[in-house]
């Protein structure tokens, strides 16, 4: 399943947006759909690897934004199983 990030100029960084709001964005988005594209001024394409993307003044390199979106994958795997464990303390403690 593709995932999607729309460069947020207020903080010249990228950030997860869902399909639609990157078909609606006026602004440079990134696909990751097992390949990496991106998309600047109605055009898309293919984001090679060790190609800098340089928007509004600031650099992007692509295996580092692989390395960071790996990250926060492997980060929110990890909260999961906490988040339901803490969810399920608060329950216990409301029964207790």
């Amino acid at each position: 399943m593709p995932k999607y990030w729309i460069f947020d100029a207020d903080a010249c960084t990228f950030e997860r947006c869902d399909k639609q709001a990157a078909l609606d964005a006026d602004m440079p988005v990134i696909v990751s759909d097992g390949d990496v594209h991106v998309r600047i001024d109605g055009e898309s394409r293919r984001w090679p690897s060790g190609e800098t993307l340089t928007v509004a003044g600031v650099q992007f390199d692509r295996e580092a934004f692989e390395d960071a979106v790996s990250q926060m994958h492997l980060f929110m795997q990890a909260a999961v199983p906490v988040a339901d464990l803490e969810i399920k303390a608060l329950i216990d403690d409301e029964r207790d």
